[in-house]
């Protein structure tokens, strides 16, 4: 048996905005077709056979956006439960991504699967000003250090995953 660990650098970020988290939530699940992604996304995967169902697909229920949704969680709910509050700050976990833009990031490197698909968190602030929504920078996660060197091919396809997510979250809080 042998174990190894790799320490390395990550980018978390975070946007704030005044909008209300329940229209931050409303916007991104438009933005990420959550009703026709999601579980239906999951059926899709576990279907799909070749290249080009999976290109076609994928731009079907994305309908040509960058992202579609693989699941929502509202944590607060538990925090509910478990604290007995009725008051809690609202908590999303968002697992958001494309598997088309996937599929050659995970044959480059499969360790990427740690973070792919990507998550997002949407928090209502706790003062109730506002939301924020916080992410992994995915070009640090995914192109992660393997044996102290970084492949930049998977780089360069985490970078522009970096642009998508962050012109999403732009789109979604209107700034």
């Amino acid at each position: 048996m042998s174990k190894s660990v790799e320490m390395f650098t990550a980018k978390r970020i975070v946007f704030e905005t005044s909008v209300p988290v329940d229209e931050v939530v409303a916007r991104l699940d438009k933005e990420l077709n959550s009703d026709k992604t999601g579980p239906h996304l999951l059926e899709f995967l576990e279907e799909v056979k070749t290249r080009e169902q999976l290109e076609q697909g994928i731009q079907k229920l994305s309908e040509g956006g960058d992202f579609v949704l693989f699941g929502k969680l509202p944590l607060h709910q538990g925090q509910k439960s478990y604290f007995g509050t009725t008051d809690s700050p609202k908590i999303y976990e968002y697992t958001l991504g494309n598997p088309v833009l996937a599929q050659p990031m995970l044959q480059l490197e499969p360790y990427a699967a740690l973070h792919i698909p990507p998550r997002m968190v949407v928090l209502e602030k706790t003062d109730r000003s506002g939301t924020e929504i916080v992410y992994m920078q995915p070009s640090f996660v995914f192109a992660a250090p393997r044996n102290g060197k970084v492949d930049e091919k998977m780089r360069a396809m985490a970078e522009d995953i970096d642009d998508k997510m962050e012109k999403l979250v732009v789109r979604v809080i209107g700034a």
